[in-house]
């Protein structure tokens, strides 16, 4: 008996269905698929982080001693390179750590929490996005945008990172939406909204405070000068900078009490590389090749590029000029960070606009594609075939960034983490050390934020980070002055490069770790007289 075939019209009618069903529940499909691609990375190491792996550890530290004790003390974030200080540090807000650190105390202290608070932000980021996306342009680019968002592999990089970026890149996200809805409905909800966000995102990350430019410049193309008498705006102006000025403040005399900072107001690094770099086309290239690599996936250029050329036709199109004006000035104040591999958290920002454009670009050529006469239904209009080709391309990229990039362990960590594991063994707990890095105190001739914490927390040690530029004996025995028990040295090179400073060793202190040729000296501090030290 033959068996029937199934006829064309019910093949058709079930992939009908099959399509109608996915148009339905994009959302959640995308969003799902955005999940899946991070869950990997979710429970690896910090050491597995490619350049980010030090940012991350000076996070874990800081949520690490907020938990400790139970005191969670946001005001006061504490790092573990202060020396004999307490450790508080000029730092950003720490929303994002002391929400790992109150989860740390209910669930144990494990760096997968951070990630997965890092993943919990991330999540309604991306459906916010698509929210404005949507408002701003259609469901089509809104749908095209968010997919864009979700595998870019800088989106990917920093959504499960023990870093605060996707924590700010949520309310970011939320108060460009808010501010949106808030032009074209001005209810209170919409206000409150974007107020509260806009100072969230601030506090969380000072460099965030461009979206306020942003904004005064899309009321001024909306209302000229008239905006200036809103009494409204005054109130928003008043809620984001007033708790802003007041911690940042606060900040800058933890810094001046202790001397520890991040660079954020005073002392530390300089983020800003001079005029000279501004005017050379190199860092302009720099920072396109970071951007077309690292959000776009390379394969992206193609629909950003049509994108940007079909936004004049689009009302949206003042948003994408003023956002790209305002974050070109960013880039260029800090440009020392902007310009390389290891500062690649500043371009975060600029996700969402590229991804906007992206949308705009794929939603074009997919409906170049529709407009194709069709004579058969499993013709692939050229339109279609130059979409799936960009997608399948971008994919192929972002996977191949994903496994090279994030699943590679930084050697660099690995040989700290190996020889921090070593002096845990050696070295009681509550000890103050000082600990020998490969950062400069200053980098061509601009202050350097050389205090490297991977060590310290690794071992759970506290006290001074020696620059390589500065291996003077004369500052370890200001340091064996204040407590400082033993040196660690884990880089060959740095030993090799500081002669006068090993000659110092050889008198004043005892060699008890596996030594440099293990990359892991450690040097038990003695007194002149070859006496070993007191207990700090």
């Amino acid at each position: 008996m033959a068996i029937a075939q199934p006829t064309r019209k019910w093949t058709n009618e079930r992939w009908d269905y099959s399509i109608s069903l996915i148009k339905q529940y994009h959302l959640i499909i995308i969003l799902v698929v955005a999940v899946l691609i991070r869950l990997p990375l979710v429970p690896t190491p910090l050491t597995y982080s490619l350049t980010d792996t030090w940012r991350q550890a000076d996070t874990a530290s800081i949520a690490h001693n907020l938990n400790h004790g139970g005191r969670f003390n946001v005001f006061y974030p504490q790092v573990d390179w202060g020396g004999s200080s307490p450790g508080y540090v000029e730092a950003e807000f720490q929303l994002y750590t002391l929400i790992v650190a109150v989860l740390y105390r209910l669930f144990g202290e494990h760096i997968i929490i951070g990630r997965l608070v890092s993943l919990a932000f991330t999540i309604p980021t991306l459906a916010i996005f698509y929210g404005l996306a949507r408002h701003l342009f259609n469901q089509r680019v809104a749908s095209w945008a968010l997919l864009a968002f979700a595998v870019s592999p800088l989106s990917i990089r920093y959504s499960v990172a023990f870093m605060p970026e996707a924590t700010v890149l949520f309310f970011y996200m939320a108060a460009l939406y808010s501010f949106h809805r808030w032009l074209d409905e001005p209810s209170s909800r919409w206000f409150w909204l974007m107020s509260i966000t806009t100072a969230l995102a601030v506090l969380v990350k000072p460099t965030s405070i461009h979206i306020g430019l942003i904004f005064a410049l899309l009321l001024f193309m909306r209302y000229r000068l008239r905006f200036i008498r809103m009494w409204r705006l005054w109130v928003f102006a008043a809620i984001v900078l007033v708790p802003t000025v007041l911690y940042y403040l606060h900040a800058y005399n933890l810094y001046v009490t202790y001397g520890n900072t991040f660079g954020l107001l005073a002392g530390g690094d300089t983020k800003f590389a001079g005029i000279s770099t501004l005017l050379s086309p190199t860092f302009y290239l720099r920072i396109v090749g970071l951007d077309v690599v690292w959000i776009l996936a390379i394969g992206g250029i193609v629909p950003v590029l049509i994108g940007a050329v079909i936004l004049r036709k689009q009302p949206a199109k003042w948003l994408m000029i003023i956002a790209g004006t305002t974050l070109l000035a960013y880039y260029m104040l800090v440009s020392r960070y902007a310009q390389e591999e290891w500062g690649i958290q500043y371009h975060v920002y600029t996700i969402p606009y590229l991804m906007l454009l992206v949308g705009l670009g794929m939603d074009w050529l997919w409906e170049r594609g529709q407009a194709q006469p069709e004579r058969s239904r499993w013709r692939i209009a050229p339109a279609h075939l130059a979409s799936a080709v960009i997608i399948v391309f971008s994919v192929g990229i972002m996977g191949w960034i994903y496994k090279a990039a994030l699943f590679v362990p930084d050697s660099g960590s690995t040989t700290i983490l190996n020889c921090a594991t070593t002096a845990i063994q050696l070295i009681p707990p509550r000890t103050t050390v000082i600990v020998s890095v490969t950062s400069p105190a200053y980098e061509n001739t601009l202050p350097n934020n050389y205090q490297d914490p991977r060590f310290f927390f690794y071992a759970h040690l506290y006290g001074w980070a020696l620059p390589s530029d500065v291996y003077d004996p004369a500052i370890l025995e200001q340091d064996y002055a204040q407590g400082a028990q033993y040196l660690i040295m884990y880089d060959r090179q740095v030993y090799v490069d500081h002669p006068e400073l090993i000659a110092y060793l050889d008198t004043h202190a005892e060699q008890i770790g596996p030594g440099i040729e293990a990359d892991c000296a450690i040097y038990q501090l003695q007194t002149s007289s070859g006496s070993e030290s007191e207990p700090g």
